[in-house]
């Protein structure tokens, strides 16, 4: 699913990340709030002089130790937070929609047809939990920006991933019409060389 989006949940104690590897420039646009740069420590010299080598060394153990009691929290209720946010934005059924329509690009008969399965059942299930859950859209202000630029991702490699199947279709097509035209023309040709034939056998005749 992370690799679906295009996010990346660290860890827990992360706020959640929407980020798109296009359209980045420098940092992050998609960065969350509250990403505040964080003092990794005092000078050696001045945390020796206030707490001495031993008490120092006990506070950064200490430190380490809050941090991995921070990092125990499993990281699959963040990846589980984030795909409820996704899965319940308005915009959702778009992309879903858009996803399933690049699938469908050059795939046979039979695979399009689960995809138009998958798809109805899809479109149900988000309308019975909007019905419980009404979509608020503007709530997430980087969701909403993460998901209006997705579609529009998906849409465009749609499009551009059909432009060739289109002119594949288009030349095969004028290929089958050309054999076609060319067959009749042999038949034609097949006839009047068979008329002519007969012609000369019934002079040959009398």
């Amino acid at each position: 699913m992370e690799e679906l989006y295009g996010f990346s949940s660290s860890g827990a104690t992360d706020a959640p990340v929407y980020s798109m590897e296009t359209n980045q420039t420098g940092e992050n646009m998609l960065s969350p709030a509250g990403n505040y740069p964080v003092v990794s420590g005092f000078p050696s010299g001045f945390a020796e002089h206030m707490f001495g080598s031993t008490a120092t060394g006990q506070l950064l153990s200490g430190s380490s130790g809050i941090s991995d009691a921070d990092s125990m929290v499993p990281e699959e209720e963040v990846s589980s937070a984030i795909r409820a946010k996704i899965a319940s934005h308005p915009l959702y059924p778009k992309l879903l929609q858009a996803y399933i329509d690049c699938q469908k690009v050059g795939a046979p008969p039979e695979i399009v047809k689960v995809l138009d399965e998958i798809s109805g059942e899809s479109s149900e299930v988000c309308n019975r939990s909007t019905a419980f859950i009404p979509p608020c859209f503007g709530a997430d202000p980087e969701l909403d920006h993460f998901m209006e630029n997705y579609c529009e991702m998906l849409v465009k490699y749609k499009s551009d991933l059909s432009k060739p199947f289109d002119e594949a279709t288009t030349f095969l097509n004028s290929i089958k019409t050309q054999l076609s035209h060319l067959c009749n023309v042999v038949s034609v040709f097949t006839l009047l060389y068979t008329s002519l034939l007969v012609i000369v056998l019934f002079i040959s005749v009398f």
